[in-house]
């Protein structure tokens, strides 16, 4: 008797932010592909809290690689250098605070403490 297949991880739920830009609306989303990707286009490890890359002396690429690894959960034909095309002097903040609201959604909410005290 065969055993019925598991169900495939993709189309997993991922909380998102959105980003707006000249009218258009992109959802940013950190899932774990998405972290490794802009781990690797970034040099800087997010395991340790996206604060790393984005408040220290984050630079141009590094930017970019985050919003593209971003933006390739919900956009799998985006290239990094159309993701680099999104950002302009003029809507830096813009772009830093969507990619923070990405990342705080991406965090699974903390449980209460009596309720884990429960499990």
């Amino acid at each position: 008797m065969s055993k019925a297949p598991k169900p495939a991880v993709t189309g997993a739920v991922q909380r998102s932010a959105v980003l707006e830009i000249d009218g258009r609306s992109y959802d940013l989303v950190f899932d774990y592909n998405s972290i490794a990707d802009a781990e690797a286009l970034t040099g800087v490890n997010l395991l340790h809290g996206i604060s790393a890359a984005m408040f220290g002396t984050v630079t141009a690429a590094q930017l970019r690689g985050l919003l593209f690894a971003s933006l390739k959960p919900r956009n799998p034909d985006i290239t990094l250098q159309q993701a680099g095309e999104l950002i302009s002097i003029g809507n830096l903040k813009q772009v830093y605070t969507a990619l923070s609201e990405a990342w705080s959604a991406s965090v699974p909410p903390q449980k209460a403490e009596g309720a884990a005290a429960k499990n």
